[in-house]
Order: structure tokens, then sequence, then C-alpha cells
């Protein structure tokens, strides 16, 4: 298990801000497990910037994760179970393929076409990374937290990240 912490805390620093604070948002409305919560709710919550979290949320309700509502009882919603909602379906509608295809030490001129040194050796960990992503959802999570009393997925609650801001 310390392996495993280890390895998210190091994949989450690839991670735009974008998709930390989008998943950040899950797992706060997988947890409340409350009537929808409006953005600002959301926001003061997880002491992000409003404007900003507002994008990420249509985004994910535009990519099926999330359910708005308007109105005096509206908000934001997961759209399906936290056990049907897989990580990597997240992190490809906020981040697009860019973590399949950017370079491990983000160089600009590494590409599938032009491998750097590192890009060759990590084939196999990116690979087992998506695995891992496509296998995990929003629901082990969460039992992740209840059992070990940690935060899940070590550096996703970090303010900073190693990724832009994209």
């Amino acid at each position: 298990l310390k392996v495993l912490r280890w390895f998210f805390s190091w994949i989450v620093m690839f991670l735009s801000r974008k998709t930390t604070y989008g998943l950040r948002a899950l797992y706060l409305l997988a947890e409340c497990e409350s009537p929808p919560l409006l953005a600002r709710e959301i926001a003061g919550s997880l002491d992000l910037p409003k404007p900003f979290l507002s994008k990420i949320l249509q985004d994910l309700t535009k990519g099926g994760v999330l359910i708005s509502s308007r109105g005096r009882r509206g908000g934001f919603r997961l759209a399906k179970p936290p056990s049907r909602i897989r990580l990597m379906k997240v992190i490809e509608l906020l981040e697009g393929k860019k973590l399949r295809s950017q370079c491990v030490l983000g160089s600009a001129e590494c590409s599938e076409k032009n491998i750097c040194l590192i890009r060759s050796q990590c084939g196999p960990i990116r690979k087992e990374v998506e695995r891992i992503f496509s296998e995990m959802d929003l629901r082990q999570l969460l039992e992740e937290a209840v059992d070990s009393s940690a935060q899940p997925l070590p550096g996703l609650f970090a303010e900073s990240t190693w990724a832009d801001e994209g």
C-alpha cells in the first residue's frame, strides 16, 4: 500500500490543476451524498476559485459525469453512482489525451515520433498508470480514505502540481 500511495503521489504531480480540482470536487460530491451543491458551495468547501471551478463542473456535466440543475434546489450532483465513475474517464475529460502523450520530463521536443531517452523507458509505466486509472473508480477513493483514515491519492489535495493550469 505504501508503494501504491507513493506511486499516486508521483503521478498526480503530472495532472493539471484543472484535473486535480475536478477530482477533488467529484470526491466531495461523492462523499457528501447530499442534495445538489452549488458551485460556490463546492468552491468554498474546497477553497478553490469559483470561476475556474465552475468551468470544470460544466465540462464534467457535458461529459456525463455530473448533472446540473437550475433553480432554488439546483446545483451539481453525480450523474451516476461513484462505483460507475472511472478516474481515467474524468482525467481524459479534463486533460484530453495529454496524459497519454506528454513527456514525463515535460520536454516539448519529445513526442511519439521523436522519442527522448526517458519516454522509451516509461512506456510500460504509462500503460500501467492508464490501466490503474481505467480500473479505479470514485467509490474506491472513498473507501480507501475511510479504511486508511488518510487522503486518497496523496498529492491530489496538495496546493500545487507540476503540470500547467491547463
